[in-house]
């Protein structure tokens, strides 16, 4: 699970930082159910925020990389 979590993660991109979960499902080859539910779970954890079209990489993770050496 934690695996396509990442994956999720690393769909965002400079060009995409904001995805309708519907193409976030499709550009990291994870379900679309799957995706919905683990979209609800980093939502709650902070780390994918709601934008205008969809979701993006949220503050928490800046915050999770501050602590890396």
């Amino acid at each position: 699970m934690v695996a396509r979590a990442f994956r999720l993660l690393d769909a965002f991109g400079p060009d995409r930082p904001e995805l309708p979960v519907r193409e976030l499902a499709l550009r990291s080859g994870v379900a679309r159910s799957t995706t919905h539910r683990l979209v609800g779970e980093l939502l709650e954890w902070g780390a994918l925020e709601r934008g205008e079209r969809g979701v993006r990489l949220g503050v928490k993770l800046f915050e999770l990389g501050a602590r890396a050496p």
